[in-house]
């Protein structure tokens, strides 16, 4: 930018410089400068709400499904469970799933 009244420019390394707006010229005002930032946020599980774990069987030709739980241990044993009485089906795909909020770090 080229530095004219009124306008904002970007800096190396991220730093902002306002200039003047023409229009307050001769006014007690002032300058006029704008900050330009950034709020931190956090992410994390709703807690009014509880996770959805479940597995599934990858053998080729089976439909086995493990019942949904809200804890992963119930679940991992019940693929182990379906493992003893079919041993060549070792891999299973584990799906988690949950709600999450995102809130403002510092707020209520």
């Amino acid at each position: 930018m080229d530095g004219s009244p009124g306008r904002v420019a970007a800096t190396d390394r991220g730093r902002v410089r306002a200039y003047p707006c023409a229009h307050l010229a001769g006014t007690d005002v002032g300058p006029v400068t704008r900050v330009f930032g950034y709020a931190l946020h956090h992410i994390e599980r709703d807690p009014e709400t509880e996770p959805a774990v479940s597995a599934n069987c990858l053998h080729e030709g089976c439909e086995w499904k493990s019942a949904p739980s809200t804890a992963v241990q119930p679940v991992d044993e019940a693929c182990m469970r379906h493992t003893g009485l079919h041993p060549a089906h070792t891999r299973f795909a584990r799906q988690f799933a949950d709600v999450a909020v995102v809130a403002r770090v510092g707020s209520p």
